[in-house]
């Protein structure tokens, strides 16, 4: 493994953490403070900011390093993209915003609720426009974390300094907002002292990022329908409560699954560049032992560990415990996804197995819904059920591109 991937995989490790487990420091006190119900509410608005997200990042978290990555020489270009990007993000966003206000006022749902959701808009516009995607392209991650763990240490302090009660919900994303803004403004800074200025950029190459971001849009699209919907899913069939209990284990889950982002956004560049297939078995290898042992401890720790968030919540550890078992497959699917499959020329074989996942998902929650079986860990198991078949239809095409049959030869050759 090369040192620049290294420093990479560390500093995205570090930006994980900070991301992910930092905002599990403070669930426990959320939890406490707001209670059962209004923590479901907040959990909604959270899973709406979210789906907002993926929407307007239009795929660029990975089409956007692929394209610096091959373009690293041409700073003109990189400001055009640069510039072109956050223009097709800002779009987006006005369109969905719109269309979720319009919704709103059509649905029979409190007015602070929704006041507190069209905030939570607010939070994904600004986590959005953050250009990670620019220096995993360059490789360069070492300002950018630190912006970001300050930005997640800032958000975090001014949670336990100023929400003091359920009636400082509103409060919430406000405080989000003023952190990633500080994040958001230092990032583009960051790109000045890259030596890249943020260029006018022609309609053309918006189009031409449109179409190529097509791909990886539809395949984020269909994810968010056994991703991000979820919670959503829950409070409507099962209520407030209980969407506070499962986005709490989904929210655990989820940090989980972070943990190896570092590793497949770090690798996916490194691997378009190098084509090291032996080091990319080598960290499926180890991956595969991590998500096992990581099973076996959640079912030995998690009822100790969910009690933590106070009444009512100790229940998520039976769904967190479901909810291990996707993250098994899917940790590995991410690793032979666009890291591998997406450089041998298979990407929208990777796309398609999320579409197809995402069909299963919505085809098996239907059905549950019919036969009155939905409930939370019914919800559950079906995301086990579509990452296994995600993970099952990638090994196929994995066995199908012979690519580390062909690595494995060329060492043994190279032995000799």
């Amino acid at each position: 493994m090369s040192s620049q991937l290294k420093k990479n995989i560390s500093w995205l490790a570090l930006m994980k953490i900070a991301s992910y487990l930092l905002p599990l420091v403070t669930l426990p006190y959320l939890t406490n403070i707001l209670g059962l119900e209004l923590f479901g509410v907040l959990a909604i608005g959270m899973a709406i900011q979210q789906i907002v997200f993926s929407l307007c990042d239009y795929g660029f978290s990975i089409l956007g390093p692929k394209l610096v990555a091959e373009n690293l020489a041409d700073k003109k270009m990189l400001g055009q993209f640069v510039t072109a990007i956050a223009l097709i993000k800002l779009g987006i966003f006005g369109i969905v915003y719109l269309g979720l206000y319009c919704l709103f006022s059509l649905l029979s749902i409190p007015e602070q609720h929704v006041e507190l959701w069209l905030l939570m808009l607010w939070v994904s516009l600004l986590q959005v426009l953050i250009p990670i995607w620019f220096f995993l392209g360059i490789e360069k991650m070492a300002n950018v974390t630190f912006v970001n763990v300050f930005e997640r240490l800032l958000y975090t302090a001014l949670i336990f300094l100023t929400i003091d009660s359920a009636a400082d919900l509103q409060r919430i994303p406000l405080l989000m907002m003023a952190s990633m803004s500080v994040a958001l403004v230092f990032s583009y800074y960051l790109i000045k002292r890259a030596k890249v200025e943020l260029l006018t950029a022609d309609l053309t190459l918006i189009k031409g990022l449109l179409v190529q971001g097509w791909g990886y849009f539809y395949s984020r699209l269909t994810m968010m329908l056994f991703s991000k919907f979820n919670v959503i899913i829950v409070a409507s069939f099962l209520g407030e409560s209980a969407a506070g209990v499962f986005s709490l284990a989904e929210r655990i889950y989820n940090a989980a699954r972070s943990m190896m982002a570092p590793v497949t956004d770090a690798l996916y560049p490194h691997m378009v560049k190098t084509k090291n297939w032996p080091l990319a078995l080598k960290i499926i290898k180890y991956a595969s032992l991590f998500a096992v042992s990581c099973v076996l401890v959640s079912f030995i720790l998690s009822g100790w560990f969910f009690g933590l968030f106070g009444e009512g919540f100790a229940q998520a550890a039976d769904i967190f415990n479901i909810l291990m078992y996707a993250f098994a497959f899917s940790l590995i699917s991410m690793l032979i996804g666009y890291p591998v499959l997406g450089v041998v020329g298979y990407a929208k074989q990777v796309n398609v197995s999320v579409l197809y996942g995402a069909l299963l998902h919505g085809v098996v929650i239907l059905t549950l819904w019919q036969q009155n079986l939905l409930s939370s860990d019914s919800l559950a198991m079906s995301l086990v059920l579509t990452e296994l078949f995600i993970f099952s239809y990638r090994i196929f095409y994995i066995n199908k591109s012979k690519v580390f049959l062909r690595s494995t030869r060329v060492v043994d050759e190279a032995k000799r």
